[in-house]
This record gives C-alpha cells, sequence and structure tokens, in this order.
C-alpha cells in the first residue's frame, strides 16, 4: 500500500504497456480504483488498484496494490486446447476409417469377401475410438487435466491491521 505523502516512492515498471506509476497515480487524483491485465514475458498478471483514504496514523490517502499472477492459469489453458486438438485428430482418424468402410459397405455390399473386410475395418475403428474415449474419460479422475492444486489462503503481515484494517474490511476491499 502506496501513501501518498511519498512522492519519490519506488514503484516496479518492468511493462512495455502499463506505467505502474501513472496509474497509481490517476487512482489517487480520482479518488477511485482500477484494474489491468498485463503481459511480460511469459507472465500475464492482474493488476487492482484502489484508492484508499486517510491510510494509517499520517491520515494521509493511499492505493491499494493488488497483483494476481495468473501466468499458470493461462498455461493451463492453452496446454487443454492443444490436448484437445489432438484428441480430435485422434478420434477422428478412426472416424473416417469407420465412415469410409460403411460407404463402401452400403454401395459395394454384394461380395462377400469385401462385406466382411469391410465390417472389420468397422470394428477395427470403433475398438480404437472406445479405447481412446476410456482414455479420455480416466483423465479426470487422475488429475491428468492440470486440474489447479494451488489453494487460496489469507496472509497475515506485522504490523498491518487495526484501523486500517477494519476500514478495508468495511469498504470490501
Amino acid at each position: 500500500m502506496l501513501g501518498m505523502g511519498k512522492e519519490d516512492a519506488e514503484l516496479p515498471n518492468p511493462w512495455e504497456d502499463f506505467n505502474l506509476r501513472e496509474a497509481v497515480a490517476r487512482c489517487a487524483e480520482e479518488q477511485g480504483g482500477g484494474e489491468a491485465s498485463v503481459r511480460g514475458g511469459k507472465s500475464f498478471l492482474r493488476i487492482k488498484l484502489e484508492h484508499v483514504p486517510k491510510l494509517g496514523d499520517g491520515g494521509n490517502d493511499g492505493v491499494l496494490i493488488v497483483t494476481q499472477d495468473l501466468s499458470e492459469g493461462r498455461r493451463l489453458e492453452e496446454a487443454q486446447q492443444k490436448f484437445l486438438a489432438r484428441a480430435a485428430h485422434e478420434l477422428r482418424t478412426p472416424l473416417s476409417a469407420i465412415t469410409f468402410a460403411a460407404e463402401l459397405l452400403a454401395t459395394k455390399g454384394d461380395d462377400p469377401v469385401a462385406r466382411r473386410r469391410f465390417v472389420e475395418h468397422i470394428l477395427t475403428g470403433s475398438e480404437g475410438m472406445r479405447r481412446l474415449s476410456d482414455s479420455l474419460l480416466k483423465l479426470p479422475a487422475s488429475g491428468g487435466l492440470g486440474e489447479s492444486r494451488t489453494g487460496v489462503g489469507y496472509l497475515t503481515l506485522p504490523g498491518v491491521g487495526g484501523k486500517d484494517h477494519d476500514r478495508c474490511t468495511d469498504q470490501n476491499v
């Protein structure tokens, strides 16, 4: 939390498309809040700013900065999308073979040898699809879809609390 009386407070500014110092100054000037999503390299952050009036014993206004790292969630989403694309492709291959064999069976079903071969293709393709779908159904139970195992908890900071904590709680900050 930044007290607004400290004009020369050092703020990190590692992002090309987001200036934290300007955002804090605007939040303090407008006595409001804001939110931004920021990318930097492989990281993806959500930054929330909120003006806090009469902060601390000095009574100066301040700005609360909350940063949430969403990078792991983004990487997980990308991995899931790639997995789903591959799974769809793996399902499409035997389905195409089944469709082709069924079409041939419908048009050239008079020959018993050809008929038998087309039915075998259909059975082989459907067995491959069954095995793949069984594997896909087992993934959620094994945690193979990368469900996040991180928890959210409270952090106690020594020297922070009292009136400021109550004020922030009352304002749903």
